[in-house]
């Protein structure tokens, strides 16, 4: 069959990269031909809001960039990797799942899978993504429609109403063959939507066996003891840095952030999507308040916490998803609600056992739906 996956793939952004290579790589396993199509990005329902910087926080700002080009210089780390990375993500890693500058719209195609990652999230303020029906299947020319682990973000259905969304979506929806969400929140507003509910799956990364791809990438690492910080660069709030910064110091581990630049760190960094897990992989700790960082914790067996950042269709937020994330696998506990716990949660130790079996069940389910329905 030949399959073609609508996702996020075109956000420069480590997690959305990793989860649409998984997909393709799974779907690939059962002996399909697997592309990805693109959405036609349409405007978004609600706008950005604007933040103006302070000059003070812009010198800060420009001061730490600074510093830390020295550092990464000192260590070897390649200089200006923020730059670089958004111009390797179009320039050479979507190469790497066959995508190509051309954006391929609409494709003639016997399936179209779409997800995962936030897929359904069509009430948010990112002009990138915008509020298009494409998303849900909209003037499709597959033969047949599927979604897998797609996730709703943030939109609730109290929002789907505000805009008056919710009977276009619901009708769209009618039409898949099957669907497939990953949290709770999109399970609930599928099952008002179309009157049943929907299956429920892991998200990719934790499907897919990255062994090959991780053992075979170089990494050079300037410390051999550290701990990662996987958060976008501002979201870590100046008490949450100073006690992550008291806690690496009191274990003898240097921090490393990675995919963000926060001043309490050793170093900032923005390796290679492969290398991103291998990184991680060798942490002692991981602190995040992303998806992906708590999904890539969890697939490495890392001692971690997660947080967890509410919020609505004009603030961003993922508690919904990471709420659910951590529910799925009984690790409620990882969860950050005081940054004064940290040193508690980090050293409480985690049932792997017990979350590895719940994976293992999960990647079985992953494939059976997937052969069923392609």
């Amino acid at each position: 069959m030949k399959v073609s996956i609508m996702s996020m793939q075109r956000i420069a952004n480590y997690g959305s990269f990793l989860q649409a290579y998984a997909l393709k790589k799974t779907i690939e396993t059962l002996g399909h031909q697997v592309d990805f199509a693109d959405y036609r990005v349409q405007p978004c329902l609600i706008q950005p809001q604007k933040v103006e910087q302070g000059k003070d926080t812009y010198i800060k700002d420009k001061a730490f960039r600074l510093m830390n080009a020295i550092k990464c210089f000192a260590y070897k780390i390649p200089f200006d990797q923020h730059k670089q990375f958004y111009q390797n993500y179009s320039g050479k890693y979507l190469q790497i799942i066959g995508v190509s500058d051309e954006r391929r719209e609409r494709p003639d195609t016997d399936v179209l899978v779409i997800g995962s990652d936030e897929v359904f999230n069509c009430v948010q303020s990112n002009p990138d993504v915008g509020c298009s029906m494409e998303l849900f299947g909209k003037d499709s020319r597959a033969k047949k429609i599927i979604s897998y682990a797609a996730s709703f973000g943030n939109t609730g259905i109290k929002e789907l109403k505000r805009f008056d969304v919710q009977d276009e979506i619901a009708e769209l929806l009618k039409k898949f063959t099957a669907i497939s969400v990953r949290d709770k929140n999109s399970e609930v507003i599928v099952k008002e939507l179309v009157g049943k509910m929907p299956q429920k799956h892991l998200d990719p990364v934790l499907i897919y066996d990255y062994t090959k791809e991780v053992t075979s990438c170089t990494c050079y690492m300037p410390f051999e003891r550290y701990m990662v910080v996987y958060a976008y660069s501002s979201r870590i709030t100046k008490q949450e840095g100073k006690e992550i910064k008291h806690f690496a110091k009191k274990n003898g581990l240097k921090l490393i952030a990675i995919g963000g630049e926060h001043s309490f760190c050793d170093v900032s960094i923005y390796p290679k999507p492969f290398e991103v897990l291998s990184i991680i992989k060798n942490a002692a700790y991981v602190v995040t308040d992303t998806f992906h960082g708590t999904v890539f914790s969890i697939k490495y067996n890392k001692q971690f916490g997660t947080l967890i950042r509410k919020g609505n269709g004009e603030k961003y937020g993922n508690y919904e998803k990471l709420n659910d994330l951590l529910s799925t696998f009984n690790l409620n506990n990882r969860e950050i609600k005081t940054i004064s716990d940290l040193d508690f949660i980090l050293n409480s130790k985690i049932d792997y056992k017990s979350v590895n079996e719940i994976i293992a069940v999960n990647r079985k389910n992953t494939l059976e739906y997937l052969k069923s329905n392609i």
